[in-house]
């Protein structure tokens, strides 16, 4: 047991260390010069979040915290409209968390910001629209008037008529497919259907906006449940990847970046299912993308022996060497963000999108326990 002046020592000591690191995240920040300098405090504040909070509105205010802070930094040293309009996204995509994870006030707080970048977009854009406004008023509508015991044709219904109003933004659809999940719809079912909707008669798009949103739809088919993806790439060790050697495991698959905290967070429990099922018949493949590093193939190196991460690694970087598409653009992960992870079964076909935490671990369970 500490003795009291011990533990005011250590108490101390603590409080030190606290207030250090926050002066030297503040000072990162404030010395930023450009949106480059913003970016770097982003990835180097997410390398540091811990692995795992206590719950998970713990964890999304941390990251959005992040965010929030560095949107006001690029609003303020904003040198033009492209700038600013940078700026106004990040602080979107930090309230966008908060409302996703029904955060007290963070939906009311959406909609303020939403107004304000749009008369913003309206009076120095001329209206011109970024992709992640749209993709919130329809995160807003959906949580409003959304019934929960939407049938599957209002359902379809609900999300062609938003595509009426907004083409394009792959944001959208994909904020669909989350409705889908949400009433136990099969995705891949809902996303074809969708398919021949649009092609049909009865939508009333035109051929322009018929071609974007059916180039959206069939990328999102790519990652849809019900679907067998088509995982390519190159290993840590240079060589060809071989998606159909795993034919016969339930494969997770999980698109990440050594800068992602939320895909650090992910690390722990990723590590206790292939301990507890790998003989059982899991396999995991983390695909790394985005990397912006000066060498990307040596921190994705570094950072998976630190993590002392077993399973296969396949790099985007080198994959973009071998001139084949990047695994982030082909799967139009950007929609999604990162870390995105899905399930596999057997066969070869995707069984769970958004495969992480509780979910994932629950499912794991009833496959192999």
């Amino acid at each position: 047991m500490l003795s009291p002046i011990r533990f005011v020592v250590t108490l101390w000591l603590l409080s030190m260390f606290v207030v250090a690191s926050v002066f030297a995240q503040n000072k990162q920040l404030d010395d930023a010069k450009t949106i480059d300098d913003v970016r770097a405090y982003i990835r180097d504040e997410n390398r540091k979040l811990p692995p795992s909070f206590t719950d998970l509105k713990t964890r999304v205010a941390e990251r959005a915290d992040i965010l929030m802070s560095a949107g006001d930094k690029m609003m303020e040293i904003a040198q033009n409209t492209d700038e600013k309009s940078r700026a106004y996204d990040t602080k979107l995509e930090a309230l966008m968390l908060l409302t996703e994870a029904d955060v007290e006030g963070a939906e009311q707080n959406l909609k303020t910001f939403l107004d304000e970048f749009r008369a913003w977009e309206d009076a120095e854009r001329g209206g011109l629209r970024s992709v992640r406004p749209p993709a919130a008023q329809f995160l807003l509508h959906c949580k409003k008037t959304m019934k929960p015991d939407a049938t599957f044709d209002e359902l379809k219904s609900y999300v062609t008529s938003w595509l009426k109003w907004n083409t394009g933004p792959i944001d959208d659809i994909y904020y669909g497919f989350q409705v889908a999940e949400w009433h136990k719809t099969p995705v891949d079912q809902f996303i074809k259907e969708l398919i021949e909707f649009v092609q049909s008669s009865k939508c009333q798009l035109t051929a322009s906006e018929k071609e974007i949103v059916l180039s959206s739809l069939e990328f999102a088919l790519r990652f849809a449940p019900g679907t067998d993806p088509l995982l390519y790439g190159r290993t840590l060790d240079d060589e060809d990847f071989d998606w159909q050697s795993l034919r016969g495991k339930y494969v997770l698959m999980k698109f990440t970046a050594t800068w992602c905290g939320p895909c650090k967070m992910e690390i722990p429990g990723m590590l206790d299912a292939y301990q507890k099922y790998h003989d059982k018949g899991l396999e995991i493949v983390s695909i790394y993308i985005w990397q912006d590093e000066p060498d990307p193939i040596a921190e994705v190196k570094q950072h998976v022996e630190e993590a002392k991460l077993p399973w296969i690694i396949l790099s985007e970087a080198l994959t973009e060497k071998s001139e084949q598409p990047k695994q982030g653009d082909f799967y139009m992960i950007r929609a999604h963000g990162v870390p995105t992870m899905v399930l596999v079964d057997q066969e070869g076909k995707i069984i769970m999108m958004h495969a992480r935490e509780d979910k994932l671990q629950a499912k794991l369970r009833e496959i192999f326990e």
